[in-house]
């Protein structure tokens, strides 16, 4: 929100029935227990996501703001400062990244048919990614959570992994080797605290939403995992504890644009 108001734009709390950018917190406004039904109408069964209601609020009000702003009668596409690239296979099973190794697309949920990209619990998997930007830029990943105790970290169905960038595959299979016996630096106190970080170019996602209420849902999180460099680049995840179910990796972002307006995100996740 801080960088959105910083670029001179708005948000829209949802919850909120008054004006589209009127302040408004949700936890201090509303009695989280038991909000009117009014608030209620807008989310689904599950009390998390928005119902066909709560969408239709959504779209009022994002077109609420969109009309409260002046444009020019020939408005120009500009050049968004490089752009961003966002790659989901969630609902498609269908991606342009390569594999090279330990990783699998699987249909993991087929009542509502839900792919993800499941990481070899073993050795790790190894993916190419191709940036065709001319500037490095910040990549992000997308990956399924979800803790069956809110509180308790080790409740999680997923892995906490380590992730490593590097466009010269031999790199990554050193580093693979030093992810395996455990000569990242990383060093840890418990799945969240962490008393080491791991070596320059290692990021280490706990596997977790970081909002704990939210823990208990089966949803997706979007954490930093560095730059990637004109060209191939390599990414190897590692997981580094075995979990009931894999590292599932459901979609890639890149933003060069980001990059450019010295955007950096908080310590990933």
């Amino acid at each position: 929100r801080a960088l959105i108001h910083e670029q001179g734009g708005v948000v829209y709390h949802f919850g909120s029935i008054g004006p589209a950018t009127a302040d408004f917190n949700y936890h201090e406004e509303l009695d989280r227990k038991n909000p009117p039904a009014k608030v209620r109408k807008l989310f689904g069964k599950d009390k998390h996501h928005a119902s066909s209601r709560g969408h239709k609020v959504i779209s009022s009000k994002l077109m609420e703001i969109i009309d409260s702003h002046d444009f020019p009668p020939d408005p120009q596409v500009g050049s968004w400062l490089g752009g961003d690239v966002c790659i989901s296979w969630f609902q498609t099973g269908k991606t342009p990244l390569q594999i090279i190794e330990g990783g699998e697309m699987k249909e993991w949920d087929e009542e509502k048919h839900k792919f993800g990209i499941e990481v070899d619990q073993e050795d790790g998997m190894i993916i190419e990614y191709n940036h065709d930007g001319t500037q490095e830029a910040i990549m992000s990943l997308q990956y399924m959570t979800k803790s069956t105790v809110p509180n308790d970290p080790y409740s999680s169905m997923y892995p906490p992994v380590l992730i490593l960038t590097k466009q010269n595959i031999q790199g990554i299979l050193d580093s693979k080797t030093d992810a395996k016996t455990n000569m990242t630096g990383l060093v840890r106190t418990s799945v969240v605290e962490v008393e080491h970080e791991p070596d320059e170019d290692w990021v280490y996602l706990r596997g977790l939403q970081e909002k704990v209420h939210v823990r208990r849902f089966h949803i997706s999180a979007v954490s930093s995992i560095g730059t990637v460099k004109p060209g191939v680049n390599f990414i190897y995840i590692f997981p580094v504890e075995k979990r009931s179910y894999p590292f599932r990796l459901t979609a890639t972002m890149v933003c060069q644009a980001c990059s450019e307006i010295s955007w950096s995100s908080e310590d990933a996740w």
